[in-house]
């Protein structure tokens, strides 16, 4: 027992000095590198390292969101690694790319909405990629559609969508109105009974709906003709010299 007090004691202890001044040096040669560098390249450092972790890829598509974002990498992966949905809009990826890589639901719980689509170049083409369910999750309705898009009566036709889900997007007919839809692209657009069930028109909304271009002419060309028609009687006059006509 003796012997083992007289042995002096050795704290055990970890040399961290060696690392301490490799990782301190290593960040002074990082500031150094930043403050010698002005270039945008270190704003997007870590879209390279994302790149890194999360696919395989040649050196040309290091650091691209793009290929990033054509090989569905896992939204939330992305966003714990600092890219967020503003910047897949600052790096000019249009919403049909995207779309191709992603669900509308992903992409909203991700963090975008309706105006971020729109930044994307989000169009009327676009709007078959929603369904009810969507309009209700990003929160947009007819007013939205109508004040952001260049949608007319013929796309509202094509998209197909049933009088009740225009009424639950909350289209009233002077929506109608305000695309310049004709009496005849109502009618396709749905019967006569829903256009009363949903939207009951008055005969003075009804008449403000574009007219065909053909009873436009016809209306011109008969005004035109009723202006002239006095003018086409009238007998030119025999100037008389030396004397004030009047």
């Amino acid at each position: 027992m003796a012997a083992m007090t007289s042995e002096p004691e050795t704290p055990l202890a970890i040399d961290v000095g060696e690392c301490c001044r490799t990782a301190a040096q290593a960040l002074v040669e990082a500031r150094l590198q930043r403050r010698a560098s002005d270039a945008p390249e270190l704003s997007t450092s870590f879209l390279q390292r994302a790149s890194a972790l999360f696919g395989r890829g040649g050196e040309e598509n290091k650091g691209s969101l793009a290929s990033l974002v054509d090989r569905s990498t896992n939204l939330n992966s992305l966003k714990r690694s600092g890219v967020f949905a503003e910047d897949i809009v600052q790096s000019s990826i249009s919403y049909k790319r995207l779309i191709n890589a992603y669900g509308i639901e992903e992409l909203v719980h991700y963090g975008f909405n309706w105006r971020l689509f729109q930044s994307l170049g989000f169009d009327v083409d676009d709007l078959r990629t929603l369904s009810p369910a969507h309009y209700r999750l990003l929160n947009v309705n007819a007013e939205d559609i109508v004040r952001d898009l260049p949608i007319l009566g013929a796309d509202l036709i094509q998209l197909g969508m049933d009088p009740h889900v225009l009424r639950e997007l909350r289209f009233t007919f002077n929506h109608f109105i305000q695309i310049g839809m004709s009496e005849e692209e109502l009618s396709a657009l749905m019967s006569e009974k829903d256009m009363n069930m949903y939207f009951a028109p008055t005969p003075a909304q009804r008449a403000r709906l574009r007219q065909p271009p053909q009873t436009q002419t016809a209306g011109a060309h008969a005004g035109q003709k009723k202006h002239l028609a006095p003018q086409t009687h009238r007998q030119p006059r025999t100037l008389q010299p030396g004397k004030l006509n009047f």
